[in-house]
């Protein structure tokens, strides 16, 4: 099940109307994640990395799409950043996982 296309127009005018009023990137992607978080709850059969590239996809501006790709890119490193501090708190290096983090 796909979502309906005035689903994700009124998330990506909402985006291109914080970008041209100035408003900040984290604000932005605060927003964005909320959204999707708020969808993904609603609709179970959806997941967060799927909604996110059907926003891209229904973005015609490249900025909207911009931050919901770097919404996707966080959300890979800090996979990643989690795998790689796990392996190092095993092997006793805890405290520089914890400095890398911060």
């Amino acid at each position: 099940m796909v979502p309906h296309a005035r689903t994700l127009r009124k998330a990506r005018i909402q985006v291109q109307l914080m970008v041209s009023l100035g408003f900040s990137t984290s604000f932005i992607r605060r927003y964005l994640d909320r959204f999707v978080r708020w969808w993904v709850n609603t609709v179970r059969i959806w997941n967060y990395d799927e909604l996110i590239r059907w926003f891209c996809d229904a973005s015609f501006d490249i900025k909207p799409a911009a931050f919901a790709a770097g919404l996707l890119i966080r959300r890979d490193i800090k996979k990643s950043h989690s795998a790689i501090a796990h392996d190092l708190h095993d092997t006793g290096a805890g405290f520089a996982a914890t400095a890398i983090a911060a």
